[in-house]
């Protein structure tokens, strides 16, 4: 079903009788969709202006698991944190990059952004 050679990807349940560019945006779909539910822009950011892109770095290793959580950019230390928190809430919803029919460990940089709407 998976080709020899992929990302890792988020596990999405609705996904795995998918392959190939399907499996990738439906597994994408799912992680934004985790993300959207368990994300919450700081109250002192957003007070403060505070926006633009976070950027969140992780191994996913060859089991699935998480590990080497850091975030790389942080726009304040709550957003920080914010980011932190997300990154806890992927945890054990991984499958593993495979190069060469091999499951491998490997990074993933994932952005996050913080934009504020213009109240009218």
């Amino acid at each position: 079903a998976f080709p020899t050679d992929r990302p890792a990807a988020f596990f999405g349940p609705d996904c795995q009788t998918l392959c190939d560019e399907e499996f990738k945006r439906c597994s994408d779909k799912a992680m934004l969709m985790r993300i959207y539910q368990n994300l919450r822009y700081p109250a002192d950011a957003r007070e403060n202006g505070v926006q633009g892109t976070a950027l969140l770095r992780f191994r996913v290793e060859a089991d699935g698991s998480m590990s080497d959580v850091r975030v790389v950019h942080g726009l304040s230390s709550s957003i920080t944190r914010e980011c932190l928190n997300v990154a806890e809430s992927l945890r054990g919803e991984w499958l593993p990059a495979v190069h060469r029919g091999e499951d491998v460990a490997t990074t993933y940089n994932l952005p996050i952004r913080f934009t504020l709407e213009l109240q009218r």
